[in-house]
């Protein structure tokens, strides 16, 4: 156990540091809104242009910034209470498909001799019809010793994050399934596929190079998949640190503020509810300069869809081309409003998708029979939890 007077010691003996973090997230968070505010001044073409000097400018805006010189998209429904709202989001989804995707996994127990992990897939069709004839389902897979070999050669190791690997794959696998198999089917409204996850992946950039490909190349996959079907893909991220607006703004102004990072979402914090930023092409450096034809293919919003800051929202941008951003943006809208806050449909593919520990006890049991039927070394080994 931790000591309650150690861990108040421990934050006084810090609190310069944290004191000096906010001066200066605040300060660089005022220069960057006073640049925002600038963008407007910008002719359209002219500051695309001058971001184009630079191989990864961060973003660049969409045509809408000719409309919209403020960057925002306003919202036009202004209801009394939740229930209207309610009303709202359901006349709206009504006809409208939506799917969406999670994963939940097992990781290898340290008391088995034998290394052993599965994960878990959970998908969620929602046609919003009368019928109510949703779909529920998941995907179970075991993952052996081999599969959770990481490396190559000799120095090849077991490593948990091939578990992560393996789970984030067969999201993606499932999704480009439900293109191939469902998109004819559906004529007058596309369905709205949700991601729990930035189509940019960047969290991908934490893994050795060698192996960021893994990740990358399933991404690519969905995103040809995606757009050879028609079928909307929308990367939905809850609470997000991107910087590609700041990014931006920095290579339009040559701002040189102190190190301390201003995230995207903070700069639309005083979105009201409902309203959006205008749509933007993401353009920064790293990872998608392994995307090949969609380098420049995929692009984001901020939308203001719960108490918190702005979610992000990872679009294609064929979808904005194609004059589906209101479409996909108000089926995304509808759900948040039906979930209270999140979108009901990926809400409930995590509901379906989830392990708890009584699960993971069970297979755990599961694979200790499994072992002994076949006859196979299996022993506990002892060690500290």
């Amino acid at each position: 156990m931790i000591n309650r007077g150690k861990i108040v010691s421990a934050f006084e003996a810090k609190s310069s540091a944290f004191a000096m973090f906010e001066r200066s997230f605040q300060s660089n968070s005022a220069i960057y809104q006073i640049k925002l505010a600038e963008l407007s001044s910008f002719n359209y073409q002219q500051l695309n242009e001058h971001l184009s000097k630079y191989s990864a400018p961060g973003a660049f805006p969409s045509e809408e910034f000719e409309k919209y010189r403020n960057l925002k998209v306003n919202f036009s429904e202004n209801w009394t209470n939740h229930e209207n709202a309610r009303e709202w989001a359901y006349e709206k989804l009504f006809g409208k498909t939506t799917f969406a995707v999670d994963g939940a996994q097992i990781m290898p127990s340290k008391h088995f001799s034998t290394p052993v992990a599965a994960v878990q897939v959970g998908w969620f069709e929602n046609p919003h019809t009368p019928a109510g004839d949703f779909i529920k389902d998941t995907l179970f897979e075991v993952l052996t010793p081999n599969d959770l070999l990481m490396g190559t050669g000799i120095e090849k190791q077991l490593s948990e994050q091939m578990v992560n690997l393996r789970r984030f794959r067969l999201e993606i696998e499932t999704i480009c399934n439900y293109m191939k198999t469902r998109s004819k089917q559906f004529h007058a409204y596309p369905p709205v596929v949700l991601l729990d996850s930035s189509i940019v992946i960047s969290f991908a950039d934490r893994w050795h190079q060698d192996q960021r490909k893994l990740f990358i190349e399933p991404m690519i996959e969905l995103l040809d998949t995606a757009e050879d079907t028609g079928t909307p893909i929308v990367g939905y991220v809850d609470t997000t640190y991107a910087c590609d607006i700041t990014v931006m703004l920095r290579n339009c102004f040559g701002i040189d503020t102190k190190p301390t990072p201003v995230h995207d979402a903070y700069l639309f914090k005083d979105l009201l509810w409902g309203e959006r930023s205008i749509f933007f092409t993401c353009a920064r450096s790293g990872l998608l300069d392994a995307f090949g034809k969609h380098r420049r293919g995929v692009g984001f919003l901020y939308l203001k869809a719960n108490q918190d800051l702005p979610v992000r929202l990872d679009i294609p941008v064929w979808i904005y081309k194609q004059g589906l951003l209101d479409y996909v943006v108000e089926v995304v809208l509808s759900e948040v409003i039906i979930g209270t806050g999140y979108p009901y449909a990926l809400a409930t593919a995590t509901d379906i998708a989830t392990i708890s520990s009584e699960d993971r006890a069970v297979f755990y049991r599961i694979f200790q029979r499994f072992m002994e039927n076949q006859q196979l070394p299996f022993h506990f080994l002892n060690r500290k939890s």
